[in-house]
């Protein structure tokens, strides 16, 4: 994937149509060797682990390095079937100790994000740049670091004859898409924004959003719902890339 893109590629086009062609304008793909390199860049990271697995025990505190930061996020009971799920609170909660580390450290050098990006890059493929990196580290300091939220899609988990399947359930996962937008229309709303333009902003991302199925179209064997929005004349779902 470093070297051409090609399975990134495949990869955000495959959610686009998973979340209803919502467009994915930016993507950052790491390679497991990678989260060693980025980990060390910033001193290590400081997690408290909410499991028992592996060399962590549930409840203890950890200052990660090396290897062990790459086990803390990858780890998982290959016996269970929830394994993935409480992998993904290992990594949330990394996640969480990881940028409230690079926050600190970009107040006293903005130059970190950029460094660490630099760092990276042997290990990963980005349509970002330095000057992206720039302006999003700027933000985070602006709004004193990154609200952070990991949403799992709603589904359920059966152990197949090799591997454990997940199975989207289609109506809740429809529901989750359309709170998420209209969370974002009440944050936007909420930033003291002109009123009218956050009327015009209401009223075009209702012309986007999807409210129900009007044609299911094949997706890698499965059939996977092609949305419209609710005006008669939806617009493109590109235009979304301007509003949210």
């Amino acid at each position: 994937a470093r070297e051409n893109g090609v399975g990134v590629e495949i990869s955000y086009t495959a959610v686009e149509r998973l979340f209803y062609n919502i467009p994915i304008n930016s993507y950052f793909a790491l390679d497991l060797d990678g989260i060693s390199a980025l980990n060390d860049a910033v001193g290590g990271v400081d997690v408290v682990s909410p499991e028992t697995i592996g060399d962590f025990k549930e409840g203890e505190s950890y200052h990660l390095e090396g290897q062990n930061a790459e086990a803390f996020v990858r780890s998982r009971d290959m016996e269970s079937v929830d394994a993935n799920s409480k992998r993904m609170q290992r990594q949330q909660v990394y996640l969480d100790s990881f940028m409230n580390t690079v926050l600190a450290q970009t107040k006293n050098d903005i130059t970190t994000p950029v460094s660490l990006f630099n760092a990276s890059a042997p290990y990963s493929c980005t349509n970002l740049n330095p000057s992206k990196i720039c302006y999003l580290s700027q933000n985070m300091l602006s709004h004193n670091g990154m609200n952070m939220t990991m949403v799992s899609v709603p589904g359920e988990l059966k152990k197949g004859e090799v591997y454990t399947e997940f199975y989207v359930n289609e109506d809740e996962f429809y529901k989750l898409i359309l709170d998420i937008i209209t969370n974002r229309i009440t944050d936007k709303a909420k930033a003291e924004v002109d009123i009218k333009k956050t009327s015009a902003f209401y009223f075009e991302l209702r012309s986007i959003i999807p409210t129900k199925p009007v044609k299911q179209i094949p997706y890698h064997g499965k059939m996977w719902e092609n949305i419209c929005g609710l005006c008669p004349h939806p617009r493109p779902f590109q235009r979304s890339t301007k509003l949210l």
